[in-house]
Parts: structure tokens; sequence; C-alpha cells
């Protein structure tokens, strides 16, 4: 079972990160640095800021349900009340989402990654993307799933202590979807 996407949350890490970028970034930008967020999440504190899916493409790892719903194609929900494309490849904060969602470790460790990559250019941030040991190349299929497992054991992690994430990460799952009201 996977955490359910908490779209509230996803949309207040975008828009730090966009605050921390002057408001503004390209959406490649963006979606690599909630995948960079979330994978230093995951090995630090053994849980995903955004509760997104992952897969590899081409040009590296993305957060799919950010990239695919958010970014490319809703016309409507939370992020779109505080996030808004510009032109074809950016997006842009136009209404502060507060905070309420994010711990103060997460919201050290967005200023952390943005501090890190946030000045990085496309090339640079797809190079090191293809560098991380999770990456592999997704071909002719264009896409590859990017199980968490595969993050974590990465990441360096023991396969006592992935099992043991992952189990806290599906029991977490399972408490959210009984407080769901789907």
């Amino acid at each position: 079972m996977r955490l359910p996407f908490n779209e509230a949350k996803a949309t207040q890490a975008a828009a730090r990160l966009l605050k921390l970028a002057g408001g503004k970034l390209k959406y490649f930008r963006l979606v690599k640095l909630l995948y960079l967020l979330d994978r230093d999440s995951l090995l630090e504190y053994a849980r995903p800021v955004t509760t997104d899916r992952y897969q590899n493409l081409s040009h590296g790892p993305i957060v799919t349900h950010i990239y695919d719903d958010l970014i490319m194609a809703a016309e409507d929900g939370i992020w779109n009340d505080h996030i808004s494309r510009v032109g074809p490849y950016a997006v842009r904060l136009v209404k502060e989402p507060g905070n309420s969602e994010l711990s103060l470790s997460q919201e050290r460790l967005i200023n952390k990654i943005f501090k890190k990559f946030g000045n990085k250019d496309r090339e640079w941030l797809e190079r090191y993307c293809h560098s991380l040991p999770e990456w592999k190349n997704p071909g002719k299929r264009r896409r590859l799933e990017l199980p968490i497992r595969d993050i974590l054991k990465a990441g360096g992690k023991t396969d006592e202590e992935t099992e043991e994430i992952l189990s806290e990460i599906e029991g977490l799952a399972v408490v959210q979807s009984m407080r769901s009201p789907e």
C-alpha cells in the first residue's frame, strides 16, 4: 500500500521552493528539486515529503503525480489555486499556501535542497540525476517505475533498514487511508 498523495503538502513544498527561487521556476527544475527533496527525506527521515510516486525518465527520476497531473494537466485543485503555469515550460507562485502540512524538519530540508541544487541549470541537474544509483534508463519504454525500495538501497540502506522503512511507510498509509473520506 502506498501513502496517499497529499496535494496540499506537495503544493506547500513546491511553493516554498518557488519562493526561494524568487517566485518562478522551469517545471523541469521544480520536478527535479522535489524528487531530490523526497530522496533526501527518505534517506534521512524514512518518509517522503510530497508522498508522490517516482519514475525514471530519460532525463532522470521525477515525482510522477506532480509532473503529470499538476504541472502538465490539472485545471483545478489546491495546486492550481497557488501555482500556475507560465508559458509552456515554467510555473510561478500566485498565492502563498502556508506551511501547515510541513514539519519544521521538512522546511529545513527544503531550504537545504534549494541551497544545494536551486541554482543549478537543467543540464547540470540532468547529469546529476543520471549519476544517482537508482536511475535506470527507461529506453524505448520512456518511463520506468522507481520503487522507494530502489531509492533506499541506492542511498546505502541495508536490506533490514529498507524493510523497516517500507513497513513503517505502509503502516502510515493504512492509517491515512482510514482517515481519508474516500
